[in-house]
């Protein structure tokens, strides 16, 4: 019967009597055994501590932090060996023994050429905005391993430990030059100041590699790479925002608003063709109001096709990254819904085409120009800082904004279910994830339809 054993390599200190335990790290060793004449080593990928080894399970103690991944990889490691001894049982030991010792080709151990595929394959099924933020995890990745060498065994929790430490230790792109301050009489909140410490990146975005490199990792496990399995514990933090939206009253005030270069040339920098940037605030406006009166994504809206467009109703595929939806998806240009026709018609039934970038950074001055300054107070988390941002709403403004705004309006005034048929959301997460908060006079209204027994009110001493 094959067994597999386990051991340490010179686990004692050379030349010592009695034997002492060495103080470094040594290799963990399997004894593959069959009967007492065909015996052999192999070297495993880990090494170890010998006061942290327990001769009788022959596993790493329980008392060591990183137990439960090395004595994981050692079982997995143990079943593998013996599959392979079952799989293969009619060849002669020797050529056993050189088919178990053989050491992986570089493709199959590399975690970094598994990443490139990775990449490469999302590169033809995602859409450009997805590949991105996979390439970016894979860059932070990549700069991690120049200080800590990594390769998929190692990926375990005091990985998760130091990597996202790297990750909050990397500057936070939006805030150059800008810094935090503890807010007066407030020990954990912070406001965003021209000096103070610097600012990193909030837990939204760490937490999103963390996401990202999981997604990689299950990737890389389906495709038969030896992934430790503790990447499926790492704790994933979910922070919950209020959406920022606009109420029906300032979209009505947006859809109304005449860019001209008038109303648009004190907002203007020095040299800026006026007439230039009244045009652009009015597509980016444009753009925004379709989405807040369709709940559409601006990915499809450009999509418009005139063939696809009947009887007042809009219907089509969405399309999700670089593949069309099996779903169909009708908007309906009536009621609340139809002033986006008129979009349409304005532009001849094909929206301009603008990259994305330009569209959000011109819905921010159109919305400066229109009015839209209400002040904005939202707060969000940097490890065990609380950071408060604040500013006019413009300054938040972007086209996420419209798919939310639909929501939050629509919400007021429509079923759950017909909302989210309406805007295309698959799941109920996802609609209450773009739901904002009520209109404080559509609150009252409720309030008043609710049937009260008035005599049995009584008055406030």
């Amino acid at each position: 019967m094959a067994t597999v054993k386990f051991h340490l390599k010179k686990k004692y200190q050379p030349g010592t009597k009695p034997k002492q335990l060495r103080t470094d790290e040594v290799t963990i060793i399997a004894l593959f055994s069959e009967g007492r004449a065909f015996r052999f080593e192999i070297t495993t990928q880990w090494k170890i501590v010998p006061k942290h080894w327990d001769n009788k399970s022959q596993q790493v103690k329980s008392t060591f932090r990183g137990h439960y991944e090395i004595n994981a990889y050692l079982q997995e490691f143990k079943l593998n060996l013996l599959k392979l001894y079952r799989d293969n049982q009619k060849l002669p030991f020797d050529k056993f023994k050189a088919l178990a010792q053989e050491k992986p080709s570089e493709e199959k151990k590399t975690l970094f050429i598994a990443l490139d595929k990775f990449l490469k394959q999302y590169e033809a099924e995602k859409d450009s905005k997805t590949l991105g933020k996979y390439n970016v995890m894979a860059k932070q990745l990549r700069a991690y391993n120049e200080i800590n060498s990594i390769d998929f065994h190692n990926l375990d929790h005091n990985f998760y430990d130091k990597f996202k430490t790297h990750l909050y230790e990397i500057p936070n792109p939006n805030y150059t030059g800008s810094g935090l301050t503890l807010l007066d009489g407030d020990t954990n909140t912070y406001h965003i100041t021209d000096g103070g410490t610097t600012i990193g990146l909030f837990d939204d975005t760490v937490y999103k590699y963390i996401v990202n490199l999981k997604t990689f990792l299950a990737w890389s496990e389906k495709r038969g790479h030896q992934v430790n399995h503790s990447y499926k514990g790492w704790e994933i933090i979910e922070r919950h925002y209020e959406p920022i939206t606009l109420d029906l009253d300032e979209l009505e005030r947006l859809e109304n608003f005449d860019f001209t270069i008038e109303s648009v040339k004190e907002y203007c920098r020095k040299g800026a063709e006026v007439g230039r940037v009244a045009r652009a605030c009015d597509i980016a406006r444009d753009y925004l109001v379709f989405e807040c009166r369709t709940g559409q994504r601006i990915s499809d809206i450009k999509r418009f096709d005139l063939k696809d467009y009947s009887d007042f109703k809009w219907t089509f595929a969405p399309r999700k990254g670089n593949r069309l939806s099996s779903k169909i998806q009708t908007v309906y240009f009536k009621g609340y819904c139809a002033p986006a026709l008129n979009i349409l018609a304005k532009y001849n039934w094909k929206m301009p085409v603008v990259s994305e970038q330009k569209i959000n950074d011109n819905i921010k001055t159109a919305c400066k120009v229109a009015g839209i300054n209400q002040e904005i107070i939202t707060y969000r988390w940097a490890q065990n800082k609380r950071i408060k941002i604040s500013g006019p709403k413009f300054e938040f403004m972007s086209t996420h904004c419209g798919r939310r705004s639909f929501v939050t309006i629509a919400l007021q005034h429509m079923p759950y279910k017909i909302v989210k048929d309406l805007a295309g959301i698959e799941s109920w997460a996802t609609l209450k994830h773009y739901e904002g908060s009520s209109d404080p006079q559509n609150i009252e209204d409720a309030l008043d339809k609710v049937p009260t027994n008035k005599n049995v009110m009584r008055k406030a001493n």
